[in-house]
């Protein structure tokens, strides 16, 4: 089992990963959420092959305090971040053509949920280690493209990767 605590410290606070590109630019600043997804939040999470990820959850609801926001909620936008290597925080991640680095889905009803078909999340450099920050910009087959910022509190759990 992942020691999180110390993991995700080490992940935001070095900068050195594999799969990412573009460091983006300090000053920059968070865009306004994606209409209907105004609430973030971020927890680890595993990669399909058991290795950490962190996952970002975006909906209308807040969710608690405790938790975040829950897997459950609908509509809900869930992009999840596969580092490998050290550091997440100030880079940019983009699929499918940076294979194996990220993935983004909308669950609008129901228990299912649509895979987009291409995508780019932008960390912002990290402001200490409970909060991630940046933007996002996921494609769909029918056309639609969901974009904006957020600014995701962290909520740690245990995880049992691999």
């Amino acid at each position: 089992m992942p020691n999180w605590p110390s993991r995700l410290s080490a992940i935001v606070l070095l900068t050195a990963g594999i799969g990412a590109c573009d460091t983006p630019n300090p000053a920059a600043t968070v865009p306004p959420p994606p209409e209907g997804f105004r609430y973030s939040s971020a927890t680890p999470d595993c990669a399909p092959w058991d290795g950490p990820a962190i996952a970002l959850h975006l909906a209308n609801t807040p969710g608690s305090d405790s938790a975040g926001i829950a897997e459950t909620t609908r509509p809900l936008l869930r992009v999840v971040i596969y580092p490998r290597g050290q550091g997440v925080a100030g880079k940019t991640y983009r699929w499918p053509s940076d294979p194996e680095v990220a993935a983004g889905y909308r669950c609008l009803t129901g228990e299912s949920c649509e895979a987009a078909a291409s995508g780019e999340v932008m960390l912002l450099p990290a402001p200490g280690d409970t909060v991630f920050e940046g933007s996002l910009r996921l494609h769909f087959q029918d056309g639609t493209t969901i974009s904006g910022g957020f600014h995701a509190t962290w909520h740690d759990r245990r995880m049992m990767c691999g």
